[in-house]
């Protein structure tokens, strides 16, 4: 039986420094877009939530298009940090309100704007007496 070959005392260890150095950008910044678009993701469904909240409390009876710009702001403004530039707007018509709700999603990744906006509608309550019905 034959020994084997003996072994270097010292490791191959040539282009592993550039494996990590592209490796490990590469990687932060999949990361950095995946936190990214869960951000988005999120922002999206508060301010589509207190555009709808808005149009709601816009449209009870008797209510002004003023409770429902201040309810969408209250609840957009629960966002913290999330966003940033946030405007609401209230529309009334004879019979219907539409509440827009935009904001910018604060960026992590240079270079990466996105702007939202979210829009909800509602029929005007009315009250009918019972002859009328």
């Amino acid at each position: 039986m034959t020994a084997p070959p003996p072994r270097s005392s010292a490791r191959d260890d040539r282009g592993s420094v550039a494996a990590v150095v592209i490796v490990i950008p590469i990687l932060l910044f999949v990361s950095f877009f995946g936190l990214q678009l869960g951000m988005i993701w999120h922002a999206r469904h508060v301010i589509t939530a207190a555009a709808q909240d808005g149009a709601s409390a816009a449209a009870r009876f008797n209510a002004t298009p003023t409770a429902g710009t201040a309810t969408a702001t209250g609840l957009a403004s629960d966002a913290g940090r999330l966003i940033s530039n946030l405007a609401v707007t209230t529309d009334r018509s004879a019979d219907q309100v539409e509440v827009t709700v935009e904001a910018d999603v604060v960026s992590i990744i240079p270079f990466h704007h996105v702007h939202l906006v979210a829009r909800a509608s509602a029929h005007i309550e009315e009250f009918i007496p019972e002859a009328e019905r």
